[in-house]
């Protein structure tokens, strides 16, 4: 069978994704080349990742892509689109927030951008939600994102969930055996300057 070009691109993204993601330990480095591609291929007007912080109390925009900067702004775990994904670990497309009652207004009245509409999917590892990536305004003349374009973003959600998964581990482990090996020296110091 010959694969389509939307099949073919999608494999391409995700190739590319996969293979940037797989070399990378820093979170910011992978959080930031991922919402880029994420956002390019879905050919939204812009895009956060958004990642659970405080004990899963608060949202924080750890990325963002487009006309407006809102990495740092901070919302309550279940506040808004990004919120409600989070907490029920589901996606969604919505395709006019002006008649969504979970749209959270303040963003876009802190930063002057006009939200239309919202894509958004959790990042999950083995059902534990860590975040989620939304995407806004779709580009094209329809204006709307589409069934494909939601599916496509949960799997490079999936991958991108996994990514931080294994970055923040690997900083714990490099973490650990930093305080391991000062724990060694102190007890090397202790034990030389013993009779």
């Amino acid at each position: 069978r010959r694969k389509t070009p939307a099949l073919t691109g999608h494999l391409e993204l995700l190739a590319k994704m996969s293979g940037h993601l797989a070399v990378t330990l820093n979170i910011e480095d992978t959080i930031e080349k991922a919402l880029e591609l994420i956002t390019k291929y879905v050919d939204a007007e812009a895009g956060s990742l958004f990642l659970l912080e405080d004990d899963g109390l608060r949202l924080t925009c750890r990325a963002s892509v487009g006309p407006v900067n809102i990495r740092g702004i901070s919302l309550k775990s279940g506040e808004g689109i990004v919120g409600q994904c989070i907490t029920e670990n589901t996606s969604r497309m919505v395709r006019d927030v002006s008649t969504e009652p979970n749209f959270a207004h303040c963003v876009d009245e802190t930063t002057g951008f006009h939200t239309r509409s919202i894509l958004c999917a959790p990042l999950s590892v083995q059902r534990v939600c860590i975040g989620a990536i939304e995407l806004l305004n779709k580009k094209d003349h329809t204006l709307l994102f589409s069934e494909p374009d939601l599916m496509m973003l949960q799997t490079l959600a999936s991958a991108a969930g996994l990514a931080i998964r294994n970055a923040r581990m690997a900083e714990e482990l490099v973490e650990q055996e930093r305080v391991s090996r000062e724990l060694e020296l102190a007890s090397e110091m202790q034990r030389s300057l013993l009779p």
